[in-house]
């Protein structure tokens, strides 16, 4: 029985990892090791679990059956693991986090620098990335993602809302004859985010609600490029607001609109359903959400 449960618990870590070497790796026993337990569970149930493949890893509708199972009794051993050494009073472990790029530069990198301040003997590895990963198949922890999120087996909560501004360069906002309404824009030319869009929402102070689709011939997927283009006058953008301020330092970008407002973007923290109720993810959470984050 213990021999079953060992062999659960690698064929679960795989799945985690997505690979048969990244989880040889995290269990320090080799690929081959690994490929075993995971081959005799098979022979023991007399089904298969996980279609192998030089790329990637699926799972069989069985395999799909005993990874809930799986993911919750590895978790149920790690929140009674972690209760159980030091009653959890001192967190002690590695963290995997990946965040938008753009935020590179924002004050969440600066919280994570005071949680990893309060806790020494934690290892965080971040990822600032513009793709957004995959957090099972490439063992992400925690996923900072912004905007909707789609439906999913993952947990979810909301970190903070980020604040956006219409921006263009010092140049083409003096060419422009009006700027009293979102619609007097709309003809203008756009660089647009890709990630998010070109439809926008705007509201006044006086509950005067007005949507615009305005044009676009630019699409970029990277915020600090949509800037430096904004910067030499190709078209206007909506941008969040603290990347406007942290990159205007000569005074060369005009925010438009003022009297108008674009709902907040919500930033969430996405994480595996199996992780650890007290464990290193759920502790950064409620450190972050803690200090009232708004950008």
């Amino acid at each position: 029985m213990l021999d079953k449960l060992r062999q659960i618990a690698i064929f679960a870590k795989t799945v985690e990892c997505g690979s048969f070497v990244k989880a040889a790796s995290v269990l320090q026993l080799s690929p081959s090791v690994v490929s075993h337990h995971i081959a005799q569970l098979e022979k023991q149930l007399g089904v298969a679990l996980i279609y192998r493949s030089t790329r990637k890893l699926s799972l069989t509708s069985d395999g799909e059956k005993l990874l809930k199972s799986a993911q919750k009794m590895t978790g149920s051993a790690e929140e009674f693991i972690n209760l159980a050494v030091g009653n959890n009073s001192e967190l002690i472990g590695h963290l995997n986090i990946t965040l938008p790029a753009f935020m590179a530069k924002s004050e969440l990198v600066k919280l994570i620098g005071d949680f990893i301040k309060l806790n020494p003997n934690i290892s965080i590895k971040i990822d600032f990335s513009d793709n957004q990963r995959k957090i099972i198949e490439d063992g992400i922890d925690l996923a900072i993602r912004m905007g909707k999120l789609h439906d999913s087996t993952l947990k979810a909560r909301k970190l903070f809302e980020m604040k956006r501004c219409v921006a263009a360069s010092v140049q083409l906002a003096d060419q422009i004859t009006t700027t009293k309404s979102p619609k007097n824009l709309e003809k203008e030319q756009w660089i647009e985010f890709s990630a998010v869009g070109l439809r926008y929402d705007f509201e006044n102070k006086n509950g005067e609600k007005v949507t615009i689709n305005p044009h676009s011939s630019i699409a970029v997927n990277n915020l600090y490029a949509t800037i430096e283009l904004v910067k030499n006058s190709n078209g206007i953008s909506v941008l969040p607001k603290f990347l406007v301020d942290n990159e205007n330092t000569n005074d060369e970008i005009a925010i438009l609109l003022s009297r108008w407002q674009l709902p907040p973007i919500s930033a969430y923290a996405v994480w595996p359903a199996n992780t650890p109720k007290d464990g290193i993810t759920k502790k950064f959470i409620e450190f972050i959400v803690s200090k009232n984050a708004y950008l």
